[in-house]
């Protein structure tokens, strides 16, 4: 049956009706307008037989392509069928579509013009619906979604088996164009479209959730990878700070060879053959150099005399471990050893030069202990006092950098410093001062003042917590280092541009750890804070410039989330801890520090955080909270409300109820930079060069004018003061209270003197207007009347 002329506008209107439909101040609409991009998701139209969308079934009507009603009926409703199929049911997306679709069910049962519409009707051929409600002539099959991968503000694939009912007549091909397409009549299309017919169903295969977040992590590993590619390497050290021994230096070579082949730790094992087991061609990621290099080959150079200096040696030695950083797991045994072998090496290079490996009983680190053991020097115990909650500044002289082995260290830099606990896990610290001892026979030792960042193994935490891969945590704890103390540079990133980024050279490069923190650890509360200001954070002297700028990724990608460590056998200083925040007045640990005491060291707006970070991909088996856990919330006061006043509900104007609710970010949320054209036209910060920008335009209302004194009140200032001065036989002038000019007292009108400093502008003289000839003969007649009286 055709279209009535009244039909064609019944179905606009409710097209209207739909593209009309908001939640807040969004159109839940826009996302249905148009078809995904073909060449940013192939997937979504081998998944989706027959693709629609409003505009497309606009389009189509508006050229007369449908024959009767039921037809755009049912491709209104195969739009948000395929939004759900599609779409996870718990997306923004998801629950859009079904808005819409109830919203057109009962917009069309309401309009008398429109012909009712049964539920036993054939569904549309394309309409992913599942359920068992198909006509016993129809086949079921599995359907399997090939997910796409993920973009930005772009819907989840579902993953759950879904069996399809797919019905006989043939299915069209996916759309090319926004517009429907034309074919053939079939026995029961009811739009004309052309392509190719598939008589048989088709039959998909359906993944898992697993394969689903896999394919996401993938991507988001490949954005990484693609990224870190194209990022320039690093290049080695430079030829300052090397060894600089005066002597025989071939056969101090050679003996600093032997020491480290016969060196064995504290437990009897032989620190070189773990470097010997690295293969001579080993190139893992991010080395500075290329080529074969071993112990065997630096000892068959000193035999041959290769070295002409010591500062080609040194380089060798210290290119070799490089190498073995890069090739053991960081955390290993074995890397412990390597870490542990490079500090015996340092030492030996360092001045006096010693000639044996000396005991030690901190793995060679010059502080005692390391995160976690540590204690501060003023605290009651005494024993592994090391570290301070200030930039200690007695006996030493400030420098701008620290030079040693070819590497450049200055304020800002992060670097791995020697554990005396743990050679396997160097301690992660941030230069905050490099100096040198203010004695004259010490002046060319070396030394810097680092804050510590703790691993989460280092730190005490309750069972459900999870961590960021390669999170750690800012402390208070600052301490004094030797320049031998010192493994390499790293790089900690903040969350706001880990998730982002990767740092620019020269603060990081390819191959060099990278951490990223984005909570404070306070180990004396055992409380973990979120980190608000990340300025307060760095030194001083960075917090006006962009530190540690980076190259932005093409979409957020956040890191993943693992267990606490203990629970996966990993050892360390810290512990587990589930009532690590107790009800207030209970006691805890040896100091007896309760839970009230830290609630009232807690400042006003930071947040504790229990849990750990929230997003990026859990990776283990998660551990649920403890019932009743205590938190650490701010509770708004509690303000009685007059009976009988009426309650509004306050609008969420915010950019996320714009987008629909967090659900609509995934992960996906980027900030987007303006151009350097566009910046120019527009005012901008003069510190910052930042566009100024306000959320709203100014206010303009009237502005409140000042109080003023009365004309009365200055009045009578103004007779008082005047008073005073002719009492004082002061001469005075200006306007008595009568307002009449009274001069200086004399009659005149102008006593004033021009040549006092507190002369005004003089008064014209008053001058007298001419009688009228009028009042003049008027007075003569008068004077003439008197006279003849009197003479009468």
């Amino acid at each position: 049956m055709a279209i009535s002329p009244a039909q064609k506008r019944a179905i606009e209107e409710l097209i209207q009706t739909l593209c009309a439909v908001t939640k807040g101040r969004r159109k839940i609409c826009e996302i249905f307008m148009e078809l995904p991009d073909r060449e940013a998701w192939p997937n979504y139209y081998k998944v989706i037989p027959e693709p629609r969308c409003i505009d497309g079934i606009r389009a189509a009507f508006e050229r007369n392509k449908y024959k009767d009603t039921r037809a755009a009926y049912d491709d209104l409703q195969l739009v948000f069928a395929n939004a759900l199929y599609f779409n996870d049911q718990s997306s923004q997306i998801a629950k859009d579509a079904i808005t819409l679709r109830d919203t057109l069910e009962d917009a069309w049962k309401k309009n008398p013009i429109l012909p009712p519409v049964t539920s036993a009707s054939t569904p549309a051929p394309s309409a992913p619906t599942p359920g068992p409600a198909a006509a016993e002539s129809q086949r079921v099959r599995p359907i399997a979604i090939k997910p796409a991968a993920q973009q930005a503000s772009t819907p989840v694939t579902r993953t759950a088996t879904v069996n399809r009912t797919v019905p006989n007549p043939p299915v069209a091909p996916a759309l090319a164009s926004s517009s429907s397409a034309t074919q053939t009549p079939a026995p029961q299309p009811h739009i004309e479209e052309s392509g190719e017919m598939s008589p048989e169903p088709q039959e998909f295969d359906v993944e898992s959730q697993n394969g689903e977040i896999a394919a996401r992590e993938d991507e988001s590993a490949e954005i990484v990878r693609q990224l870190e590619r194209g990022l320039p390497g690093w290049e080695g050290g430079h030829d300052k700070g090397w060894m600089e021994f005066q002597g025989d230096f071939i056969l101090k070579f050679s003996d600093i060879i032997f020491l480290l082949r016969n060196y064995k730790s504290s437990s009897g094992h032989s620190l070189f053959v773990t470097m010997e087991e690295i293969p001579d061609d080993a190139s893992p990621k991010g080395l500075s150099f290329s080529g074969s290099l071993s112990f065997a080959i630096i000892e068959h150079r000193i035999r041959e005399g290769e070295y002409s200096n010591v500062p080609s040696f040194d380089r060798d030695m210290s290119r070799l471990f490089e190498r073995a950083r890069r090739w053991y797991p960081a955390g290993s045994d074995a890397y412990g050893h390597c870490i542990l072998l490079q500090r015996v090496y340092q030492l030996l290079t360092s001045p006096p030069y010693p000639i044996t490996v000396p005991s030690t009983s901190t793995n060679f680190a010059s502080i005692s202990a390391g995160p976690g053991v540590a204690k501060p020097l003023h605290s009651q115990s005494q024993e592994n006092a090391v570290t301070t909650f200030r930039i200690p500044t007695k006996d030493r002289i400030f420098t701008d950098d620290l030079v040693y082995k070819g590497m450049t260290y200055k304020m800002g830099d992060w670097v791995h410093l020697m554990n005396p606990d743990d050679p396997s896990k160097p301690i992660i610290a941030q230069i905050f001062k490099t100096w040198v001892p203010d004695s004259e026979g010490a002046k060319s030792q070396q030394g810097l003042t680092a804050c510590w960042y703790f691993r989460p193994e280092q730190t005490v935490h309750p069972t459900h917590r999870q961590f960021w891969e390669n999170e750690v945590f800012k402390t208070g704890h600052f301490a004094d280092h030797t320049a031998e103390d010192i493994i390499e540079k790293i790089a900690v990133q903040f969350t706001a541009k880990h998730i982002r980024g990767r740092p620019r050279p020269p603060y990081w490069y390819p191959g060099w750890p990278l951490y990223v923190c984005d909570s404070r650890f306070n180990d004396r509360d055992l409380l973990f804070v979120k980190i608000k200001n990340w300025n307060s954070c760095i030194p001083e002297e960075y917090r006006k410039n962009d530190f540690m700028p980076i190259y932005p990724f093409e979409r957020i990608v956040y890191p993943k989330r693992y267990p606490s460590p203990f629970l996966s056998g990993i050892t360390g200083p810290g512990r587990i801890e589930d009532n690590s925040v107790q009800p207030a007045g209970e006691n805890h640990g040896d100091e007896g520090t309760t839970a009230r005491r830290r609630s009232k060291r807690l400042l006003s707006g930071q947040t504790v955080d229990h849990t750990g970070p929230r997003y990026g991909t859990f990776v283990g088996t998660p551990v649920a909270p403890p019932p009743n856990q205590p938190q650490n919330h701010i509770m708004p006061p509690n303000i009685p409300q007059t009976q009988g006043a009426a309650t509004h509900s306050r609008q969420d104007r915010s950019i996320s109820a714009a987008i629909g609710g967090l659900g609509n970010f995934h992960g996906n949320a980027v900030v987007e930079v303006l151009p350097q054209e566009t910046i120019k036209h527009f005012d901008r910060d003069p510190e910052t060069n930042q566009i100024l920008w306000f959320s709203g335009p100014p206010i303009d209302v009237a502005r409140t004018p000042m109080p003023r004194h009365s004309l009365t009140y200055l009045h009578y200032l103004a007779m008082k003061k005047k008073e005073e001065r002719r009492e004082n036989g002061e001469e005075v002038e200006g306007v008595d209270g009568n307002g009449n000019g009274n001069g200086n007292g004399n009659g005149n009108g102008n006593g004033m003197d021009v040549d006092e400093p507190s002369a005004r502008v003089t008064k014209r003289p008053r001058i007298e207007a001419r009688p009228r000839m009028t009042d003049v003969i008027g007075g003569l007649l008068s004077k003439l009347d008197n006279e003849s009286q009197r003479g009468n």
